[in-house]
């Protein structure tokens, strides 16, 4: 039997999967600790389905323009594209983060398309793949498709053939069995029996220990569709030759479904256009709803606290004896005084009635539970401590000693990008347990560690996450800990904030009472503000470089507070860390002795406010000129950043802000905006990135972007600054406000990831933009470069540059654009690769930035650029890449030379990577938005009052309501019938916010 293994349930939705999952799960197949929740009326016992896992399937069938419902086959070589790669990432870090357990299982329905993706996987697993595939009559399933979905039968005996006959085909060669519904429902531990036989399964519970449990968990109720009746010709003949391999298991069906195989083919290629018609309308109906979901969700969190507040307030006055307890809202508003009334006395009886009750306290882990670290949680200690860790070795691979490790589940996570983890632990327990992730655990405090004879030094990184409060004397272990730091090594530490507003709050109720867990833990020793721990490091001898912030609302932190002191406090309070709850710190020894000064723009009260509103904002854009560059400036220099939302701009933010970024939307509203806001006192700034009053005509965008100009010009003119990317950017802007900042675009480090295994030697060559550009002087370049090493190349285009290739007759590997992240997740997923960034001489061009040479160098992909601006200022020939004149003869000596040359590649990316990092890293951003907020100085009091009108009087927020009316006028044209009764259904139930959340997959 193998060591580890995989068990794979594939089968058609609503066949029965669930409950094969079901039984394996409670014979201790591991599913992974994040499943779906179990939903009454659809699966009461739970769907077994990894929660992150199904929504990777799900990204991967959008990126091909598919989903679960689609009857129609995959595109050829769906599973090798770019796309798909980066999310075979995701999944490689599911499996090494949750998915651990000699024999795991994962069970989804897409798995009868997606399975080929897994295999691979499991291969460099070292795991073997083996699959169930359960089978259920067909129409008892269109009966449940008919309830759940509204599915018609004939498209639900369609989606099961296709179904069917694609987990046939996906499983050839595995280890398989086919298994009958209605047989796991009457027998589970037999047919666990027979799995374990067939495909040399050793379960941890054998079937015969489980099967009391097997038959309570496998009732008949779990069986709503009982139905006898005729199939579709072509359906029954499928469902008889899968119930024979499902009775005979030395059957194989693969040759008797070969006639069927291709009927089914047929018919897809007879009614696939309509189908993609059909989907084609659903997805621009989900596009015009991501466009107003994001402004109804600020709406609607505003209309809720509105509301909110005002039953509060209404209960109080009921509660005072103002009004009756059963009076009417309308009687109630009519007798409201015009005058305001005198302020209410709150009486002890009164605060005590108002007071919040504090959040039952957490219960403390089961130590043998091995936690999960999801870095995509941005608001986490953690996410923020590998974030720093990443940032600060430039991607590299480090050696780490973690004090606190716990049970390990911090350095196992650290551990699975490479590192060399160390932990240190003070709980027996729970170092045996982290000793089964981290090789090398140390029983006792980090005090015992530092004074241990033998201990290791040399560490890149030393982390304290929320131990230096449990220390008495935190200073001479940071002191000491200097010792244990490699030339460059540094400290990352997480400790909780007793400045938080709950604290404060409690302490004018005259109470200081300690908690299990968090800030008032009672193992504390220690309590720290900003202020302090900046005090603390400088005195041990370390600069901080690097401040972070978690934030939780007073009634998450655990602290009993009162509503009066709360507010009371809240209005006292001029900083803004009123709700931070821990503060994460990056720190590196100053040489010497003696104790550092801390750095004063990063001291509390000292940093600006800048709050960003775009028009859009998620997106890529948005991340690297504003999202990105602002947190540098608020973590390295201390300033203060929001991002909220052009379309809905909330009142507190704008009250709040010092600064306010705008970007690139110029229009009406937008220009009345900006003169509204300035009169209010605040600075505006307005970031662009290329120079849109000269866009060329070949660009998709040119022509919206040409008509606004005049706008555009006046927008410029009248904020009071600008930022822009490049020098040759702001001399072009210049004649237009005299206040241009360049804040260069920087790419940030990404966390070290093994590439892929791939039996394809051939170097790739990429070219890739999201939007058209000019290829038309490399294109004989690439045919010759095909023609002389074809054999050892692979060119693959992503986004519109792969569409031009293509039609230019060159054999090239097609891909639509990415997302951002999964763009350079493909880049570091690539062994050999070089990427080619052409760019035709040209104002608007010149004026760009070279933010895609600092993609590729942070992914570790050598790049060669045409040598014109911005790459030349940026590029070092044949030191950090290469330079090419855009001649054919430049460009294909170019490219041979690299595709021959291995060495050479490896040099150049490296030093590349160097340069990214060193060169033109965060630190020049944030200094840029520091010098910014500087010069736009003075500014008005804080405390100045901010119109309470000025948001109701904006014009901005209207656009929201333009919007739903576009979606409306969507809704009406549909044209296929099932999906327009689906949509009058969710509709009706759930009114269009819980439609919308529907088709971005919220629920």
């Amino acid at each position: 039997m193998n060591e580890k293994s995989a068990l794979f349930v594939l089968g058609m939705h609503r066949s029965g999967t669930s409950l094969m999952a079901g039984c394996l799960a409670g014979l201790g197949v591991d599913f992974g600790s994040e499943l779906i929740p179990a939903r009454k009326g659809v699966n009461e016992k739970g769907f077994f389905e990894h929660r992150q896992i199904l929504e990777v399937h799900d990204r991967i069938l959008g990126l091909l323009e598919s989903d679960w419902m689609d009857p129609c086959p995959l595109p050829t070589g769906w599973s090798e594209g770019a796309s798909t790669i980066a999310e075979e990432r995701r999944l490689q870090a599911i499996l090494q983060r949750d998915l651990r357990h000699p024999l795991i299982g994962i069970k989804d329905p897409r798995l009868a398309r997606l399975l080929p993706l897994w295999t691979g996987l499991m291969e460099r697993e070292d795991r073997a793949t083996k699959a169930i595939i359960v089978l259920r009559k067909p129409s008892e399933i269109a009966a449940s498709l008919a309830r759940r979905d509204q599915f018609t039968e004939e498209r639900s005996l369609l989606l099961w053939l296709n179904q069917m006959l694609g987990a046939e085909e996906v499983t050839r060669g595995l280890p398989r069995l086919f298994v009958n519904f209605e047989d796991v429902l009457a027998h589970p531990a037999e047919i666990c029996e027979r799995i374990a036989d067939r495909l040399e399964i050793q379960f941890p519970i054998s079937p015969a220990e489980g099967r009391v449990m097997l038959e309570q968990f496998a009732t008949k109720s779990l069986q709503h569709h009982h139905i006898d009746t005729g199939e579709n010709p072509m359906v029954a003949e499928a469902w008889e030759i899968f119930r024979k391999a499902a009775s005979d298991p030395s059957f194989c069906p693969s040759e008797a479904l070969r006639d069927l195989r291709k009927k089914a083919a047929a018919s897809n290629a007879l009614f696939g256009a309509t189908h993609r018609e059909m989907a084609q309308e659903v997805k621009d109906l989900r596009q015009a709803f991501r466009d107003s979901i994001a402004a109804l969700k600020h709406r609607e969190r505003q209309l809720e606290d509105v509301n909110q507040g005002f039953q509060t307030a209404l209960n109080s006055l009921r509660e005072l004896g103002v009004i009756e307890a059963e009076a009417p809202l309308p009687e109630v508003l009519t007798r409201l005084p015009e005058d305001p009334p005198p302020p209410i006395e709150i009486t002890p009886v009164l605060e005590e009635k108002m007071a919040t009750p504090a959040l039952p306290a957490t219960k403390e882990p089961d130590l043998t539970y091995k936690g999960a670290i999801d870095f995509s949680i941005e608001n986490n200690s953690h996410t923020l401590a590998f974030r720093f860790l990443t940032e600060a070795s430039a991607g590299k691979h480090c050696r780490v000693l973690e004090a606190g490790c716990a049970s390990g589940y911090f350095g196992q996570a650290l551990r699975e990008f490479g590192h060399d983890v160390w932990g240190v632990e003070t709980d027996a327990e729970a170092a045996a347990v982290a000793a089964e992730s981290i090789e090398n655990v140390f029983v006792g405090t980090i005090e015992n560690f530092l004074g241990a004879d033998e201990r290791p030094t040399a560490f890149d990184f030393v982390t304290f996450g929320d131990v230096l409060e449990h220390i008495a004397d935190p200073g001479k272990v940071l002191q000491q800990t200097r010792e244990l730091l490699g030339p460059e090594g540094c400290v990352i530490a997480s400790i909780p904030n007793v400045a938080h507003l709950a604290v404060r709050g409690m302490l004018l109720e005259g109470k200081f009472e300690y908690s299990k867990l968090g800030i008032m833990d009672e193992t504390h020793l220690r309590f720290f503000t900003r202020d302090s721990i900046l005090e603390l490091f400088a005195t041990a001898g370390f600069a901080v470089e690097r401040i972070a912030t978690t934030v939780l609302p007073p009634e998450a932190t655990g602290i009993p507070v009162s509503p009066g002191p709360l507010a009371a406090a809240a209005a006292a309070c001029d900083d803004d860390e009123i709700d931070v709850f821990q503060f994460v710190i990056l720190a590196r020894p100053v040489k010497g002795t003696e104790a550092s000064n801390p750095p004063a723009t990063l001291r509390a009260r000292a940093g600006k406010r800048v709050l960003a509103l775009p028009p859009v904002a998620n997106s890529t854009l948005v991340d690297i000129r504003i999202r990105q560059p602002l947190r540098a400036w608020s973590e390295q220099l201390g300033g203060h950043f929001r991002c909220g939302n052009l379309a809905i701009p909330l009142a507190e933010d704008i009250a709040w802000a010092e600064v306010i970024v705008l970007q690139r939307e110029a229009n009406e509203p937008t220009l009345e905006l900006i003169r509204q806001l300035k009169r209010a006192g605040k600075k505006i700034v307005f970031d662009i990135d290329d120079l849109l009053t000269e866009m060329p005509d070949y660009l998709l965008s040119s022509q919206t972007t040409g008509q606004r100009r005049e706008l555009l010009e006046e927008t410029l003119a009248e904020v009071d600054a600008i930022t822009v990317a490049t020098e040759p950017l702001r001399e072009a802007y210049r004649d237009l406000n005299p206040n241009i900042f360049v804040v260069p675009n920087t790419s940030s480090a990404m966390p070290p990831l093994p590439p892929l295994d791939s039996e394809d030697a051939r170097v790739a060559l990429i070219v890739a933009s999201s939007d058209t550009v000019r290829l038309d002087f490399i294109t004989q370049c690439l045919r010759e470069v095909q023609d002389a090493v074809g054999d050892k190349i692979r060119l693959i285009g992503i986004g519109p540059p792969g569409e031009y290739l293509a039609a230019q007759g060159i054999p090239v590997e097609r891909n639509q654009n990415l997302s951002y992240e999964n763009f350079r997740l493909f880049l570091q997923s690539l062994p050999s690769a070089i990427g080619l960034i052409p760019l035709n001489d040209s104002r608007f061009n010149s004026c760009k930035s070279a933010i895609k040479f600092l993609d590729y160098a942070q992914a570790g992909v050598v790049s060669i650029c045409s040598e014109v601006s911005p790459y030349t200022e940026v590029v070092e020939d044949r030191k950090t890449g290469r330079l090419a004149p855009n001649t054919t003869a430049d460009w294909k000596r170019a490219i041979i030379d690299l595709v021959e040359d291995s060495q050479h590649r490896q040099d150049l990316a490296r030093s590349a990577h160097r340069a990214a990092n060193e060169e033109w890293g965060s630190q020049n951003a944030a200094i840029a938005w520091q010098s910014l907020v500087e010069h736009l100085g003075p500014y008005p009091p804080r405390d100045a009052a901010v119109d309470p009108n000025l948001i109701s009087n904006m014009a901005v927020p209207n656009q929201a309501l333009r919007v739903l009316d576009k979606v409306r006028d969507i809704l009406i044209r549909i044209q296929d019938p099932y999906r327009r009764a689906r949509v009058r259904q969710i509709l009706k139930s759930e009114g269009l916010t819980g439609f919308g959340r529907r088709l971005l997959g919220r629920n």
